[in-house]
């Protein structure tokens, strides 16, 4: 139970942030002079989007983008951690 548990959160922070950047991100980056920082892959280009956005929002004090900014943060270190930790605990074993 707990490893289908571990794999959908892994599924929606994986897709999660693909998606989040997408819908949301990126054309607010577009649409305030952004977003035309096509960067080595999609992870450094969504990344710039990000920082931006969150910039712009920051001084247009736009809180539902900052709070999509938020949750593309959360769920891009949640892959992370999630890998490591399945990595530490199956080397446990």
């Amino acid at each position: 139970m707990l490893q289908v548990l571990v794999l959908i959160v892994l599924m929606a922070s994986t897709i999660g942030p693909i998606l989040i950047w997408l819908l949301a991100i990126r054309p607010y980056a577009r649409k305030h002079g952004g977003g035309y920082t096509p960067g080595a892959n999609i992870a450094i280009t969504a990344w710039v989007d990000w920082q931006h956005a969150k910039d712009t929002a920051k001084a247009r004090k736009d809180r539902n983008i900052l709070w999509m900014c938020r949750v593309f943060f959360a769920l891009s270190l949640l892959t992370p951690a999630i890998i490591f930790s399945a990595i530490v605990s199956s080397a446990a074993n």
